[in-house]
């Protein structure tokens, strides 16, 4: 991941399962403060996952499988002016923007 600058759950999935056995400190333990700082390594995770795999693009039905089983990262195009103003329940299904803009979790 690479911070406000953008990143990918790529990069933080393997930094986390490479650097803290899957482990990933609360907020509290380890909060953000919006300024440059080296990494601490030796918080202890509040939570944390054994592993990651990928989906293919675009299968809705692999996707709906997973979320059945656990939460999934995802990134979403969200540059369409019409997201920007969805507030209703449910899924939004109208139109997306050109570029991938957002990583967020589907339940």
């Amino acid at each position: 991941s690479n911070g406000c600058k953008g990143g990918n759950y790529y990069s933080a999935f393997k930094f986390a399962t490479t650097t803290h056995n899957g482990a990933i400190p609360s907020e509290y333990d380890y909060p953000f403060k919006g300024i440059q700082q080296t990494c601490n390594n030796d918080i202890i995770g509040a939570a944390g996952f054994d592993g990651y795999q990928f989906l293919n693009p675009g299968d809705e039905q692999q996707l709906l499988l997973a979320v059945a089983q656990q939460p999934v990262a995802v990134t979403i195009a969200s540059g369409h002016q019409e997201f920007h103003q969805f507030s209703g329940d449910g899924i939004y299904s109208g139109a997306c923007g050109p570029n991938i803009s957002h990583g967020v979790t589907a339940t």
